[in-house]
């Protein structure tokens, strides 16, 4: 109950179908949704892909790679509050986009490296950018998602929102 929309909706069905339409026909919300829902499926393809590419192309042992990468995971903790300020100052898709292009670039690094030869600094500065650049993803279109939906339409704008981000996430 303290959750801001969280109060029981007492409305017949007819008229949460009606709102169903509303969101559907809501260009700017559902173009948000899908841009949203395909860099979530971009970042999980790229997430798994860091953790191949240590594996299978550099050779580095599971304990090495899981000490990299919870680095990564503990410094996007200290950045996730910084990431807000960020998406109210550019706009949330320029975060979006600029994180997925940091991404792009941490893995096409990794694909020049060879095994054995990977400068550990580059490694660790790569492994800590991904889940940095993650975080940034996340805060961002949650703050574009919740600014973009009208708020007499949130039962019906938060369902299509999961329904879209989580079926294809």
């Amino acid at each position: 109950r303290r959750v801001p929309g969280g109060e029981p909706v007492a409305q017949h069905t007819a008229r949460m179908q009606g709102r169903y339409r509303l969101v559907f026909r809501d260009r700017m919300f559902m173009s948000f949704t899908g841009c949203a829902t395909i860099f979530g499926m971009a970042y999980v393809g790229l997430s798994l892909l860091l953790t191949l590419a240590l594996r299978d192309q550099l050779g580095i042992g599971a304990g090495t790679i899981l000490l990299l990468t919870s680095f990564g995971n503990i410094l996007a903790i200290a950045t996730t509050a910084r990431w807000r300020r960020v998406a109210d100052r550019h706009g949330s898709p320029i975060v979006m986009a600029g994180n997925g292009l940091l991404i792009v670039g941490c893995l096409l690094a990794l694909g020049f490296m060879q095994p054995g030869r990977a400068p550990l600094p580059i490694l660790v500065l790569i492994c800590a950018l991904i889940p940095i650049a993650e975080s940034g993803n996340y805060m961002a279109t949650s703050r574009g998602y919740m600014l973009r939906m009208r708020p007499r339409l949130r039962h019906a704008c938060n369902a299509v929102w999961s329904a879209c981000t989580q079926i294809f996430g």
